[in-house]
């Protein structure tokens, strides 16, 4: 189990040794992660290694995203991230549904699958362009520290990333 510190990232190397000799091995990468996250996973014997890292982002006891091990984040884990870390925020009740909805719209957007490749593309585009327009006026508007804006962002563009390139 691991308690969170502060806002920023963390990547878990679990290493299974028989003495000195390394048998296997697993990492989850460049975790997001807030003062009051929570990440947790289960060894079930002394064979096996961790095949995921449940983590509470907000520290409400809800599992956020369950995260396989490896180097980077699906669309889906990082959107659990994402959710999350806006729920640690001290947004008032309606900027943060405003920010909520915007993410849902997005990941409906994500799932629907359209015949045409370009016209997806395009309109994911300007759902990532409304997502950063709301953090961006809720920093303007000192609802959001700059540290806070820039994390959101961040993992929305580890999104984009993930989804549009």
């Amino acid at each position: 189990k691991l308690i969170g510190e502060t806002l920023g990232t963390f990547t878990l190397t679990v290493e299974r040794l028989a003495g000195d000799t390394l048998i296997a091995s697993t990492t989850f990468a460049d975790i997001p992660v807030t003062a009051n996250s929570v990440a947790s996973t289960a060894v079930a014997s002394a064979e096996n290694i961790p095949l995921m890292l449940a983590v509470d982002v907000d520290g409400d006891g809800i599992i956020d995203a369950n995260i396989a091990p490896g180097t980077g984040l699906s669309v889906e884990e990082l959107l659990g991230l994402l959710r999350g870390f806006v729920k640690t925020l001290d947004l008032p009740t309606k900027k943060e549904a405003q920010l909520l909805k915007k993410i849902n719209k997005f990941e409906k957007v994500i799932e629907r699958e359209y015949k045409n490749e370009r016209k997806k593309k395009q309109k994911t585009k300007q759902v990532f362009k409304d997502l950063l327009q709301v953090i961006k006026r809720l920093e303007k508007k000192e609802l959001l520290t700059g540290e806070e804006a820039k994390e959101l962002m961040n993992i929305i563009e580890r999104i984009r990333g993930g989804v549009v390139e």
